[in-house]
C-alpha cells in the first residue's frame, strides 16, 4: 500500500501516458556491451513469462553510451518477441527506493494505474542474470519453487531465439552463413594486466590465440568456410589476408558507417555470427558470443582448458548453452615446434588493469607480422 502511494506521488509526466496499456515494465539498467544487455533483457522476459505469463511488456533500452564502448546499440535495429522497447521510463524522484527492490523480498513494484515494474535481483553491468540465478531466486519473483532449473533454462532459450535483426541489418548479411563456422575474436577490453574470469592476461591470450589459430588451420585444411568478426579491425584484416593466402575461404562484413545508425556494424556482426553453423569464441569469455549461440540455437566452441589457472565465467553457462572444446585445445597444449600453427599473428595486447582502475597499464601495439611459412 505504501509503495503504491509513493508511486502515485512520483509517477508523473508524459512518460506515464506512453506506458498506458502495458502490464509490466523493466528498465534495462545495463551500460556495458550488447551481449550483456541482451542477457539481462532475456532474463527479465524469462521472469515475466514465469511470473506474469499474459503480461504486455514494455522495456526501456538505455540509449546512453556503454561503459566499455562509445556505442548506443539502437533498439530500432533488432526486436525481441513479447517485448516493446519504449522511450518512456518512470520519473521517480524517490528512485533509490525503487532501485533497491532487488535487494528485498519483492522484485515487483506497483505503479499506477495497473503497471508493475520488475527489477532483477542479480541485475548488474556485466550480464550476470543467467537461468541458474533466476532459478535460485524464484521465490522472490513469486514463481513456485517447484519449477525446475531445466524448465527455467528452456524458457530462457525460447526467449533468446525470439531475438531478430531489423530488415536493414538482415539486408547486409551473407546468404551462406549457415554453411560457415563463425569466429568471434575479442581482444581490446578483454586484454588485462591481471587475469580474471572474464578477461585474459598476456600469457592467457597467447594460449587462446595459439589454440584458435590451430583451429583455423584445421578449418583451412578441411575446406571449412569461415566468417570472421572482431572488435580489433586490424587483427581481423591481417587474419583474413593470411587465411586467404593459404587458400582458405573466410569472409567478414565491411559495413560502411555513413548514414548508418550507431552500432550498426557491431549488430550486423552479431546477427551474422548467430546465423553460422557454430560459433567459435576466440577469447576467454564474451557474452557477445554466448548470446549469438543462444539466438542461433547452435554450439559454442571454446578454446579453454579445465586446468586454466583462473576458470572462465563461460562454465556458468553449462546447461543453457551447448559447449564443446575445440580439438585444438588438447593439440595446442601438447604442441611441439614441428606442429605449431601455420597461421601466426604477432600483435602484443593492450593491457587493462581492472583490479585498480586508477593504475591502468598500457603496452603499445606492434604491427602484425607476416605468416611464418
Amino acid at each position: 500500500m505504501i509503495d503504491r502511494l509513493l508511486a502515485a506521488l512520483y509517477w508523473r509526466g508524459p512518460d506515464a501516458a506512453k506506458l498506458q496499456g502495458y502490464d509490466a515494465y523493466h528498465d534495462l539498467n545495463v551500460r556495458t556491451g550488447f551481449g550483456d544487455r541482451l542477457v539481462e533483457a532475456w532474463a527479465a522476459l524469462t521472469v515475466l513469462e514465469l511470473a506474469r505469463p499474459d503480461a504486455r511488456v514494455a522495456m526501456h533500452w538505455d540509449r546512453l553510451p556503454s561503459r566499455t564502448a562509445d556505442r548506443l546499440y539502437d533498439p530500432a535495429l533488432f526486436s525481441i518477441d513479447g517485448c516493446d522497447f519504449v522511450e518512456a521510463w518512470p520519473r521517480l524522484r524517490a528512485r533509490k527506493r525503487f532501485d533497491r527492490a532487488h535487494l528485498v523480498e519483492r522484485c515487483f513494484t506497483p505503479l499506477p494505474p495497473r503497471l508493475e515494474r520488475l527489477r532483477l535481483r542479480t541485475e548488474g553491468h556485466w550480464g550476470g542474470s543467467r537461468p541458474d540465478r533466476i532459478h535460485a531466486d524464484l521465490q522472490h519473483y513469486g514463481v513456485p519453487t517447484s519449477v525446475s532449473a531445466a524448465a527455467v533454462a528452456d524458457v530462457y532459450r525460447r526467449v533468446a531465439r525470439g531475438t531478430q535483426p531489423s530488415a536493414a541489418i538482415s539486408s547486409v548479411l551473407p546468404a551462406d552463413l549457415g554453411e560457415r563456422v563463425g569466429l568471434h575474436i575479442r581482444r581490446t577490453d578483454k586484454l588485462m594486466a591481471v587475469e580474471r574470469d572474464i578477461g585474459m592476461d598476456p600469457d592467457s591470450w597467447r594460449r587462446i590465440e595459439a589454440r584458435g589459430l590451430a583451429h583455423i588451420d584445421a578449418c583451412v585444411a578441411d575446406g571449412v568456410r569461415m566468417f570472421i568478426c572482431s572488435d580489433d579491425p586490424a587483427y581481423r584484416s591481417e587474419l583474413l589476408a593470411q587465411i586467404r593466402r593459404r587458400g582458405g575461404d573466410a569472409i567478414a562484413l565491411d559495413v560502411a558507417p555513413d548514414s548508418r545508425p550507431d552500432g550498426f556494424d557491431a549488430l550486423a556482426d552479431f546477427f551474422a555470427l548467430s546465423r553460422c553453423r557454430e560459433v567459435v569464441m576466440m577469447t576467454k569469455y564474451s557474452t557477445f558470443a554466448v548470446a549469438a549461440a543462444l539466438i542461433g540455437a547452435t554450439t559454442l566452441v571454446h578454446l579453454l582448458s579445465e586446468d586454466d589457472p583462473v576458470p572462465s565465467r563461460l562454465w556458468a553457462w553449462r546447461g543453457t548453452v551447448p559447449l564443446r572444446a575445440s580439438p585444438a585445445v588438447e593439440a595446442a597444449d601438447a604442441e611441439s615446434p614441428g606442429n605449431a600453427p601455420t597461421t601466426k599473428i604477432d600483435s602484443s595486447p593492450n593491457l587493462r588493469h581492472t583490479a585498480d582502475r586508477t593504475s591502468r597499464q598500457t603496452a603499445p601495439e606492434r604491427a602484425p607480422r607476416e605468416t611464418v611459412k
